[in-house]
């Protein structure tokens, strides 16, 4: 029984990988996010309405896409798109309140137990979001992108690694996100 439905999670996992990568392949990917930047960022904005809103925001989750910003033939970076959820895992649909979000990439390794765990930090810079849609690709969020000319990267790395972004609230809450399918750290084409 158990199998049966890891199987299923599998299967449902990569028809969602594969959707993804169609729709960046077809150029239904957003171009008009910001680019993460390696100095410190902005702080919260002041939009009150939201930020009770906000207030309901229980944890975070990130996901990552390689994207080509530059219309060239090779991916530039990734866009990274944190989103908010709430105590149901329902998206927090906000509006207009700046925050900023603190970036890590990392290089992974094999553990002893056998689990993956951080090895050398490539990248740490911070970026802003102003609305929920910059944490959803579906609804032409912009994310934030993190070219990969800024992440220190060597030959010898494996293509994907691991990254940690936390998320500043208006309200001083700090809500940390880690994506589990891997983070493309060098072009994929």
């Amino acid at each position: 029984m158990m199998a049966k439905f890891k199987a299923r999670r599998f299967v449902l996992t990569s028809f969602g990988v594969c959707l993804v990568l169609l729709l960046l392949a077809g150029g239904c990917g957003s171009d008009s996010g910001s680019t993460a930047s390696p100095a410190p960022g902005s702080s919260p904005g002041d939009g009150k309405s939201e930020e009770g809103l906000l207030s309901k925001a229980t944890h975070a989750t990130v996901m990552t896409v390689p994207a080509n910003w530059e219309s060239d033939a090779e991916e530039d970076g990734i866009i990274v798109y944190p989103d908010l959820k709430d105590a149901n895992d329902q998206t927090v649909q906000y509006e207009g309140v700046q925050m900023k979000v603190d970036i890590e990439i990392w290089t992974t390794k094999m553990g002893d137990d056998f689990k993956t765990k951080k090895d050398r930090q490539v990248y740490a810079g911070s970026g802003t979001i102003d609305s929920w849609k910059d944490g959803n690709f579906m609804f032409t969020g912009s994310g934030i992108k993190v070219p990969f000319s800024d992440m220190k990267v060597r030959t010898s790395d494996d293509p994907f690694g691991l990254i940690l972004v936390r998320v500043h609230l208006p309200n001083g809450k700090v809500l940390e996100a880690q994506e589990d399918m891997g983070v493309a750290l060098k072009p994929t084409k």
